[in-house]
């Protein structure tokens, strides 16, 4: 008689251990299939669509960042034509030297 009890507790745990080894092969099986649904989700297959107030909302904050990217655009333009013509009305180095030597000759003449 012990000798069958031995036999059942040894069928037993072989058979728990085959039941535990089913479960997570089906475990598995259930995260194999979940892994492609999250990472669609994350890729944003799963994204609701959005309401077309929502749609126009971007659409004028984009429109709205164009134009300021414009506007500074024409900002930077003016400023650089600005500083050009501020350069072209200052005079060069050889102007600036020609007037301080032709100062100098003066201050010596009338000495």
């Amino acid at each position: 008689a012990e000798e069958e009890d031995g036999m059942d507790s040894l069928f037993g745990s072989e058979k728990a251990e085959e039941e535990e080894e089913q479960f997570w092969e089906i475990e598995h099986l259930e995260n194999a299939k979940a892994i492609p649904v999250y990472t669609d989700m994350l890729r944003g297959h799963g994204k609701r669509k959005k309401t077309p107030e929502e749609l126009k909302a971007e659409e004028e904050a984009a429109a709205a960042a164009k134009a300021e990217e414009e506007r500074k655009a024409a900002e930077e333009q003016t400023l650089a034509f600005r500083m050009k013509q501020t350069a072209q009305s200052l005079p060069t180095k050889e102007e600036l030297e020609a007037k301080a030597k032709a100062e100098e000759e003066a201050e010596e003449e009338e000495e």
